[in-house]
Parts: structure tokens; C-alpha cells; sequence
């Protein structure tokens, strides 16, 4: 199973964190402002932003918002990423009513519990590039006892795992 980065909430919790920041700025910018509507995942978050925000502020903004971490977001517009944070919304064109896609990138984590013969559980969070041996350097460290790594086995599905085996070769035959 991959972890991201990613909490969806309800329509209705965006628009109030967007109240919330809206209570928060002068008068004026509600008249200068546009609204945009970002998709992700099935949902459309309303948002409003200034033409003359930077991307990166924006994706600050939905990370405040969502919990979506910003280095982790990718939005684009007109089949086009808006890539280089410090331009603005409008110098890519977006304006009033437009729809932004919000793109999440994955991380490359890959979530594995681990249950010993003498019964103990281990959550471990692996790079998926990394291998098997990895992982029994990784058990090794919180089991005490555990010290003779090349006489120690990692089964899976009752199939006894080679130790330069891939993280991600074993997510695939799972299709994970």
C-alpha cells in the first residue's frame, strides 16, 4: 500500500478555510480578486487568488488549506503545468472562473508491516527502490536479537524473499 501526502475534505471545510483567509485580507482585494475551482480527486475546491499571486503562494495557500503538501502539488491550466513558482497566476492566463487541475505526486514510500515468529508487529515506511536486505537492516535495528542478517528470512505470501529483490518488484506482483 503507497502513503501520500493527501487528507481530502468536504466542499463545505474548503469554502470555510477560504472564509477564513478571506476575513483576513483588506477590503479592496475582493474587488481585484478572481475564482478559480481546482479538481482533484472528484472534488472542486473553489478558490480565490489574486492575478498577481505567485504559483507558489497559491500552493502555499491550498497546503494551509488541505494539508497537501506544496512541494508534493502540481497544478495545471490548458493541458500546461504552472511550473516556476515565482510567476504569477495571470502570466499564465488563468483568469476569473477557471479551472486549475491539481496534480498530487505520490511519494515513493511504501508502507510494510512486519510480524516476527515471536509475534511483534513493525511499521516500517521503505523507499520502494530499496531491497530486502534493506529491510532486515531496518528490522534488525528495533529487534534485539536480531543480529545474523544472512541467516534470516522475509517471507511473503509464503515465498521466501531474495535479499537484492526490489521493494517495488514485490508492490507490483501484488499490484500495489
Amino acid at each position: 500500500m503507497s502513503i501520500a501526502s493527501v487528507a481530502l475534505s468536504p466542499l463545505h471545510e474548503d469554502y470555510s478555510c477560504f472564509l477564513r483567509w478571506v476575513s483576513t485580507q483588506d477590503g479592496p482585494w475582493l474587488n481585484d480578486s478572481i475564482l478559480i475551482y481546482l479538481t482533484v480527486g472528484g472534488s472542486v475546491l473553489p478558490n480565490r487568488v489574486l492575478e498577481s499571486d505567485s504559483i507558489a503562494s497559491v500552493k502555499l495557500r491550498i497546503q494551509k488549506c488541505k494539508g497537501f503538501f506544496a512541494k508534493k502539488q502540481r497544478l495545471v491550466f490548458d493541458g500546461k503545468e504552472l511550473a516556476r513558482s515565482n510567476c504569477r497566476v495571470g502570466d499564465y492566463g488563468v483568469t476569473d472562473g477557471n479551472v486549475l487541475h491539481l496534480v498530487l505526486r505520490l511519494s515513493d514510500l511504501q508502507a510494510i508491516t512486519v510480524r516476527t515468529v515471536s509475534g511483534k508487529e513493525y511499521e516500517f515506511h521503505i523507499p520502494r527502490k530499496r531491497n530486502v536486505d534493506y529491510v532486515k537492516q531496518k528490522i534488525a535495528e528495533r529487534e534485539k536479537g536480531f543480529f545474523d542478517l544472512k541467516n534470516q528470512g522475509l517471507f511473503f505470501d509464503g515465498e521466501e524473499l531474495e535479499d537484492l529483490r526490489k521493494v517495488d518488484d514485490i508492490c507490483r506482483r501484488m499490484g500495489r
